[in-house]
C-alpha cells in the first residue's frame, strides 16, 4: 500500500471592492486575496497549515499591494489633496 502526500498552496478571494490604485491614480476594482498552504493526501487538501500571505490586486493594471493600501487610498478621495 502506498500514500501520495504533499503540500499545496491555494488562493481565495476574501473581499472585492473599489480603491484608488497607486499605480494608475484612479478608482479601480480590486481583489483581496489570501494564500494558504494545505497538507494533501492523494491530491486532496485536508489540513490547513497556515497563511502564506495576503495581497490586494488591482483588476485593471494587475499591480499587487499589501492589504493596507485599501485604507490608505480609499476610492473617491485623492490622496495627494489636503482637506
Amino acid at each position: 500500500m502506498f500514500f501520495i502526500v504533499g503540500l499545496k498552496s491555494r488562493t481565495k478571494t476574501v473581499e472585492t471592492g473599489r480603491f484608488r490604485c497607486p499605480n494608475e491614480g484612479a478608482d479601480r476594482a480590486y481583489r483581496h486575496v489570501r494564500a494558504r498552504r494545505w497538507f494533501t493526501l492523494f491530491f486532496i487538501p485536508l489540513i490547513p497549515l497556515g497563511t502564506q500571505g495576503e495581497w490586494v490586486r488591482c483588476d485593471s493594471c494587475g499591480a499587487q499591494y499589501g492589504p493596507d493600501v485599501v485604507h490608505r487610498h480609499p476610492a473617491g478621495r485623492d490622496p495627494t489633496r489636503r482637506g
